[in-house]
């Protein structure tokens, strides 16, 4: 079988994890793509690098030795604002909201890959030790957890939207039972 194989149904499943529930409240599912929670549409993007990068012979022989730390990073960035979704929306979860299936496929799916490719990468190497520029590395993750930063204060902001939009909708359909139930009894 093919190694790269398991990364590229791995990436696909993530993508489809964009459309999966990843929460759910009183009835309601939020998938990564709806008009509340829209952040799906940056997970299906870097879902879909991975992809490209593990089916595309020609960008994997122009990316050549980068291919894998690229894949491996991308994948830690998912599963960094996967998790940071989780954190952002726990007022939404204190308030008896639920994780869907979506999120948790996400995690897996990130997970794997940066840990799958990293063992690749440690498997191909002849002397059997993964080579990372720390300093590099430091540096991207201090980029990543800025973004990540302002990516979970929009997100914050967006479930706080979405909880007073769902308070809204069942105060409105509180009001209009009491206005029903006034009317039989004048009735």
């Amino acid at each position: 079988m093919n190694k790269k194989l398991l990364i590229t149904l791995a990436s696909f499943i993530g993508i489809i994890s964009t459309f999966m529930p990843w929460f759910s409240f009183m009835g309601y599912s939020l998938n990564a793509i709806s008009e509340e929670f829209s952040d799906g549409y940056f997970f299906g993007v870097l879902f879909a690098v991975i992809l490209l990068i593990s089916l595309f012979q020609p960008l994997q022989e122009k990316l050549g030795e980068k291919k894998d730390n690229i894949t491996i990073i991308v994948a830690v960035i998912i599963l960094i604002f996967s998790i940071a979704e989780i954190i952002t929306n726990k007022e939404m979860l204190d308030y008896g909201a639920s994780l869907g299936i979506g999120i948790y496929v996400s995690i897996l799916s990130s997970g794997f890959i940066a840990i799958y490719t990293i063992y690749l990468k440690k498997s191909s190497d002849s002397n059997s030790e993964l080579k990372f520029d720390k300093g590099k590395m430091m540096d991207i993750t201090q980029k990543s957890v800025g973004v990540a930063k302002a990516i979970t204060k929009v997100a914050g902001k967006a479930t706080k939207s979405a909880i007073g939009e769902v308070k809204k909708e069942l105060q409105e359909k509180e009001s209009q039972k009491k206005k029903e139930d006034e009317d039989r009894v004048q009735e």
